[in-house]
């Protein structure tokens, strides 16, 4: 029983880590913009010093950067969550055939966006972090590919954390509730009722 509770514990981590993830991603890039448009006097005079377009763009470089390291340190993090996901599935549900798949899907995603589009991410943004926004790019247009390729994936992710995550709480629920009613049916009337 402690098993299924740690199993369901260890799937909302991940899918909090991972929305968490999504999260921080967005808000690094929204804060330089804030930054920007609202600077306090001590920032507003390196911003003079750099001009603004040049401001923004060593900002969401370092924005970048960030991303970049919280990326690959939670997919790191990811793999020995997985892990150890499957071993607590392999023994809270006996090795059920569906959660071990869907804890396998769960870590080949990771492999996916660690070892194939990660890297690519990683050197194509480098490469583009201080090209103007406006400026045409073919490495950008290879950046969004790969890009859209990982936020597919974490789709993906997300709907496999969830739907592992209701099966095993629906299938728990269910045997409670079995449990509870073989205990009503031996305090039932014919048997003479247990609790007078």
């Amino acid at each position: 029983m402690h098993t299924k509770r740690f199993a369901t514990l260890l799937l909302g981590m991940w899918l909090a880590g991972s929305i968490f993830m999504m999260a921080v991603a967005t808000w690094n890039f929204a804060g330089v913009d804030h930054l920007l448009a609202e600077p306090d006097m001590s920032a507003n005079q390196y911003i003079k010093v750099l001009g603004k377009d040049s401001a923004r763009m060593l900002l969401r470089h370092l924005s970048a950067e960030l991303n970049r390291t919280y990326f690959d340190s939670w997919e790191v993090a990811q793999f020995g969550i997985g892990i150890t996901l499957a071993v607590t599935l392999l023994f809270a549900t006996n090795g059920e055939r569906l959660y071990m798949i869907g804890c396998g899907l769960l870590l080949l995603v990771v492999l996916v966006e660690h070892f194939l589009l990660t890297p690519q991410i990683t050197g194509i943004g480098r490469l583009i972090d201080f090209v103007p926004p406006d400026a045409p790019s073919p490495e950008r247009i290879r950046f969004w590919r790969f890009h859209n390729a990982y936020a597919a994936l974490e789709v993906l992710k997300l709907v496999l954390l969830i739907g592992l995550s209701a099966r095993l709480l629906i299938v728990q629920s269910r045997r409670r509730n079995r449990s509870r009613k073989k205990l009503d049916l031996v305090d039932d009337a014919e048997n003479g009722g247990v609790d007078r």
